[in-house]
């Protein structure tokens, strides 16, 4: 029950593990690639099959061995070395949505150079299973749909754990990989590309100009492979759509008129008034023009007294 609790889909998902198979017949190149690829993962994320495994992923139905595999390993990365006199040195990248077949792109090995072959790996030695910088070297990562899936798979396969806070002193591994341009104006998706993966260590020197900020100088130590693409399946877009559905489980609600200041964090509210007119308003009088009692009862008096004058005026005129 915990097994099957555990696999379950959950608002924070567990940090994906990578399947390493062999197909029917792997070459010698081959299996060297996927020991380096190996390294480049957390130990506690990989799971490795030593077997020769029967299976055809890019053909029809050839997918229901490697699918039962990763379900049995709780995987949903795998990487399969194969080799064929038609395809030789194949290495399949995929990974999975619910144990079944996803993405996957088929790439021919074209160079392996080990850490061993450079000359600083004994110096330069990064930890077991670091987190890593990935940097996506060239301007052709998202012109294409084929491309752009290419990056995401790569960035998934090798992004590792899922952390908090990285301190930046602790960065011991870069990652580059470089797409090669085409030299073609055709963008046509079927054309093969060429994608060159190097490792780097990032040496902190002493800068001249910034004593207080160190230049960073970046030292090769392995492995370096050169791919090139061959045969893609990517999924539909009703799937897609279904993998990257996200829980809204924990997500704050939107609250209207409130927000928060990105600087601060201060919530800040906003209040809207209607339209007001000044002809309605209620103002205090000033005091120069209020009437205080005692000159109140004293004009009354005086208007008084004027109008008796008056009625006495009228009278003696009518007499004479």
């Amino acid at each position: 029950k915990k097994v099957l609790a555990n696999r379950e889909s959950k608002h924070v998902e567990n940090d994906k593990s990578s399947l390493f198979l062999f197909g029917r017949t792997h070459s010698q190149l081959g299996k060297l690639v996927l020991a380096q690829l190996c390294k480049l993962k957390p130990p506690h994320l990989v799971k490795k099959l030593t077997r020769s495994n029967d299976i055809q992923p890019f053909e029809p139905d050839g997918t229901g061995l490697l699918e039962s595999l990763a379900r049995k390993s709780d995987c949903s990365l795998f990487a399969m070395a194969t080799h064929s006199k038609k395809r030789p040195h194949n290495l399949i990248l995929g990974r999975l949505f619910d144990f079944a077949v996803l993405d996957m792109i088929e790439f021919g090995v074209h160079q392996l150079l080990e850490p061993h072959q450079f000359k600083e790996i004994s110096k330069l030695r990064p930890n077991l299973g670091s987190k890593p910088c990935l940097v996506f070297d060239g301007d052709d990562w998202d012109a294409s749909s084929s491309t752009s899936v290419m990056k995401s798979l790569f960035l998934d396969f090798f992004r590792g754990e899922t952390l908090d806070y990285i301190d930046v002193g602790s960065l011991d591994r870069v990652l580059v990989l470089t797409l090669d341009p085409l030299n073609t104006p055709d963008s046509s998706e079927s054309l093969p590309r060429t994608i060159y993966l190097r490792q780097y260590y990032p040496k902190l020197m002493k800068n001249a100009a910034t004593p207080k900020v160190p230049r960073v100088c970046l030292e090769e130590i392995g492995p370096r492979v050169e791919l090139v693409s061959r045969r893609t399946r990517f999924a539909s877009a009703a799937l897609n759509r279904e993998a990257y559905r996200q829980s809204k489980k924990g997500k704050e609600r939107k609250v209207k008129n409130i927000s928060k200041d990105d600087l601060f964090g201060d919530t800040v509210g906003r209040i809207h008034v209607g339209k007001q007119s000044l002809d309605s308003l209620v103002l205090a009088k000033p005091k120069g023009l209020r009437r205080s009692k005692g000159n109140s009862s004293g004009n009354a008096l005086n208007d008084e007294s004027s109008d008796e004058d008056n009625q006495e005026d009228d009278e003696e005129s009518n007499e004479d």
